[in-house]
Order: C-alpha cells, then sequence, then structure tokens
C-alpha cells in the first residue's frame, strides 16, 4: 500500500476518530460536532515530536522585510460547493473555533519567523479565480505570489505558460512527506508539476470520495457490513453486486421504479468512471513523462464488462441523471433510508450527519482479490491545488513560505481539520476509522480524468453503460485523443 501520508497523519486521523467510537454506537445520543472545542498548540522548533515520523523542514528561517505574501484563493466553498474552510484565512471575530485558529497558528508562525504578511486575495468562485490570475499573468502583474486553482484549471494555464514548474523551485522538496507523491508522479506531463497539495490544503480531503453505506438497509435484507472483506482484502465489485442485489423495490406501490422507491446503488457517470480507475483500469500513462494511450486492453475491456453488470441492472442500480432533483435527490434518498451503496465524499457527508440512520464507509471495491491494493482516485475535476504564476516576483522567498507552511500544517490546520471535521460528523463506527485510513492512504490521480483529452472519458462511461461497445467508442475517439495528448506534451514542454 502506497502511503501519501504520514504516519504521524494517520495517527491523528486515529485518535480523532477513536474518541467519537463509543458515543458513535448511539448517534441519537451524540451532540453534533462543533468548531469551538479543538484547541491546537505548535512549537516555532522544527525539532519537535514529529521529527520522529518525519524529516525537518529543510529552509531555513530568513528576514522578507515585511513583505506581503499574496495568495490568490478560492476560500471556504466561495462558488457554494465542496469545501467547507478558509484555507490561508482566518476571522478574528471567530476566535476559538478549532480550524480558524490553527489557520490563524499556522500563518503566525511563518509570518514572524519569516517576517512576512500573509494577504489573502480571495476570489468568488473558481472560475473567477482562474480568469483573474489568467489576466494578472497576461498583464504582466508581479502582485500575486501563489494562488490556488482547480488543478484542472492549473493545467490549462500551465499550457499557456502562465505557470512555474515547481520542480523547478528548489525551495520546494516535493519528495517531502507533506507533498503529494501521486501529483508529482501520476500528472507530472513532461516531468512538470504545475500544481501541489499535501497537507498544505484541506479542500482536497473533502473532496476524497468512497461509499457510502446505509447499515439499516444491509441489515433489513439479512446483510452486515463488509468490513471484514476489506480488511483481508476481498472487497470486490462482485462482493459488492452481492450485496446491492435484492434490495430495489417498488416502495410506493405504483408499477415503477425511481426516485420514490428503494434501490441496491446510486451513481453518477463520474463515480462510474471512479470505479474503473479503482479497479485497476487505465486508459493512459506516462511513459518518461511523456502521455501514452493504453486503453483497448483486455483488462480493461474484462473491467468494463464487470461494471457493467451492475450498472445497467435497472433492478439494482438508479443514476442520477434519472432523478428530478439530481444531486439533492440522491441525497435525500440516503437520508430517507432509500438507497444502501452510494458514491459520497467527505464533503458530501458533512451534510448529513444529522441522519438517524447509522451509516458506514468503505473504499471503492477492487476489480478481484488478485488486485494487490485499494485504489481510490481523487475527483480531480474540483479538486484544488497550489500553484505558482510566472510572474511571481520573487519565486525563492514563495517556494520558503510554502514549504514552511506546508510543513507547518500537518500539528496545526490538518490536525484540527481531522479532529474537527472527521470526529463525530463523517464517521459513525469504530470500523470506519480504519477505513477511512485505507482511504486515505491509497489516493492517486487519473491522467484522462484530469486532462479529458478528446472524448476518451466518455467513452469509458459510454463503455460501462454497454461494454460491447467499448471498442468501438474507443476507436472512433482514439485519433482525436492522441493529438490533444500531443498538443499539451507540446505546449508544456515545447518539445515536437
Amino acid at each position: 500500500m502506497k502511503k501519501k501520508y504520514t504516519a504521524a497523519v494517520c495517527a491523528i486521523l486515529l485518535a480523532a476518530l477513536c474518541a467519537c467510537g463509543e458515543a458513535a454506537k448511539k448517534p441519537s445520543e451524540t451532540p453534533a460536532a462543533t468548531d469551538d472545542q479543538t484547541e491546537i498548540e505548535i512549537s516555532d522548533d522544527t525539532e519537535s515530536l514529529t521529527e520522529e515520523t518525519r524529516p525537518p523542514l529543510k529552509v531555513p528561517d530568513a528576514d522578507f522585510g515585511g513583505a506581503e505574501f499574496v495568495i490568490m484563493a478560492l476560500e471556504r466553498g466561495a462558488d457554494g460547493q465542496d469545501a467547507q474552510f478558509p484555507e490561508f484565512s482566518y476571522d478574528a471575530e471567530r476566535s476559538g473555533e478549532g480550524i480558524n485558529d490553527a489557520v490563524y497558528q499556522r500563518n503566525s508562525v511563518i509570518e514572524e519567523k519569516y517576517n512576512v504578511k500573509i494577504i489573502v486575495s480571495e476570489q468568488a468562485d473558481s472560475g473567477k479565480l482562474s480568469s483573474n490570475l489568467k489576466k494578472i499573468v497576461s498583464a504582466g502583474d508581479q502582485s500575486v505570489y501563489a494562488a490556488t486553482p482547480l488543478i484542472t484549471d492549473a493545467m490549462s494555464l500551465a499550457q499557456n505558460g502562465m505557470l512555474a514548474d515547481l520542480n523547478g523551485i528548489k525551495e520546494i522538496d516535493q519528495l517531502m512527506p507533506w507533498w503529494d507523491q501521486n501529483i508529482r508522479t501520476e500528472l507530472s506531463v513532461g516531468g512538470k508539476v504545475y500544481a501541489q497539495a499535501g497537507d498544505l490544503l484541506m479542500s482536497p480531503k473533502e473532496l476524497q470520495c468512497f461509499l457510502g453505506v446505509n447499515a439499516k438497509l444491509l441489515k433489513d435484507n439479512g446483510m452486515e457490513m463488509p468490513y471484514s472483506d476489506v480488511e483481508s482484502g476481498v472487497w470486490t465489485i462482485d462482493r459488492m453486486d452481492s450485496l446491492t442485489r435484492g434490495i430495489t423495490r417498488d416502495l410506493n406501490g405504483d408499477g415503477k421504479l425511481d426516485e420514490n422507491d428503494i434501490f441496491g446503488y446510486t451513481h453518477t457517470p463520474e463515480s462510474a468512471y471512479w470505479m474503473f480507475c479503482d479497479a485497476g483500469g487505465k486508459i493512459a500513462s506516462l511513459e518518461n513523462g511523456v502521455p501514452k494511450l493504453s486503453g483497448n486492453s483486455v483488462r480493461n475491456q474484462e473491467i468494463l464488462d464487470k461494471l457493467c453488470a451492475l450498472y445497467s441492472d435497472k433492478e439494482t442500480t438508479l443514476d442520477v441523471n434519472k432523478m428530478s432533483n439530481t444531486w439533492t435527490t440522491n441525497r435525500e434518498m440516503f437520508v430517507n433510508d432509500q438507497v444502501a451503496i452510494q458514491p459520497a465524499s467527505v464533503y458530501v457527508l458533512q451534510t448529513r450527519r444529522d441522519m438517524v440512520t447509522d451509516f458506514g464507509i468503505l473504499p471503492y471495491p477492487k476489480y478481484d482479490e488478485n488486485q494487490s491494493d485499494y485504489m481510490n482516485f481523487g475527483t480531480i475535476f474540483r479538486m484544488r491545488g497550489i500553484s505558482i504564476p510566472v510572474t511571481c516576483p520573487d519565486a525563492g522567498m514563495t517556494g520558503t513560505l510554502l514549504e514552511a507552511l506546508a510543513y507547518h500544517s500537518e500539528d496545526t490546520v490538518l490536525k484540527a481539520y481531522y479532529e474537527h471535521n472527521l470526529q463525530g460528523k463523517v464517521s459513525r463506527d469504530d470500523e470506519s476509522r480504519r477505513m477511512l485510513e485505507i482511504i486515505f492512504t491509497t489516493i492517486h490521480y487519473d491522467l484522462i480524468d484530469t486532462f479529458r483529452w478528446g472524448d476518451m472519458f466518455s467513452a469509458v462511461c459510454g463503455g460501462i453503460a454497454d461494454s460491447s461497445s467499448f471498442a468501438s467508442k474507443y476507436a472512433k475517439t482514439e485519433e482525436k485523443t492522441v493529438k490533444a495528448m500531443e498538443k499539451t506534451y507540446q505546449a508544456i514542454t515545447g518539445n515536437e
């Protein structure tokens, strides 16, 4: 299993979830967790307790003369989606709230140690952040040192020569555990990295997807939560299929199956693609930094055949696009005990913390028992990263400050996020803490999902709906996809 998070972070996660284990057995008696009870202490000394589990910070203290370090950021899910908490800003009037205070404490250490002032240029939504950053760079404006665009937007900006390659910023050491190692290896077209995440940002963790499971519906149908299957490595697509079959029923007796009834599984086209990747499906990969198609393989076809059996069964599965209010209805169905298993995220499960019925958390399943590890692909189309515009007035200072911010985030912001956000909100039972550890330590990224070259994403989703059509859909979009891949590579590297 690839460990993307440090042992210290996993320990924080386990401790936070263990603390709510007993109370979670009686959710009706458990008060909602609040953001006013988390007190975080940090030390200026980099030789702290964490040195036993991670390397020390290498960038030295420096005096930047009181400079304003401006970060263009999308804070608190300003576009109304996917994140609850500011990454870099804090509100003095909300003193006493755990995550807010942790951001303040981390920022204060950095500001004092490096004699800077962190300024947040808050953007209204992700689209405006990207367009405003583009305008600033195009105008040669040197006012912004770093930004947090969506990673998909960062890749687009990079192809237009607007972002710095983080590999070229010597103060940023992406081999350190506080950076996301799989972004570094799986999305580095041309050997270049234009956006990073890791401990520095909370929003990517909010978007991590897994399966929410309604414990009541399983019990009503004579089944138990399959935690032991996950632990023993036999949580597979076939096992999930067996759990979801036989649960669907016409709840209102109108003779048709729709959102008013009970289903074994509900899904979206995106979640179908993620399950394909989680089962080991791969359409494109990097060979020495060059993106190559590898999609029309026997293995991919086998995975699609298996998924098609699940997704095309109208007696088991309901597509969110068949619902009247799509996402809202999908969430309501889970809360109302109408869905046994449903893709979810940390962010989405916050909206269900008042749900009376117990629910559990599972990673996406393996293809079969021979698959070595679970794989949980990040929801890249909404995931933010940290980037540096090419007009940054001082790349050395920016690299130093980002490295220090990332390092000091583990025992401040990240700790507060886990203790506040996961304790009693996302996890309802003791076993889920282990499921979350598995999920958070097996995150991967997919090139097709990130760049959406050609129509290959749609071809895979169509293949899941009808696996016999995949070969023809793949052939139809192959040339277009290859040209798009080559265009991206050329734009990023300047090589033909």
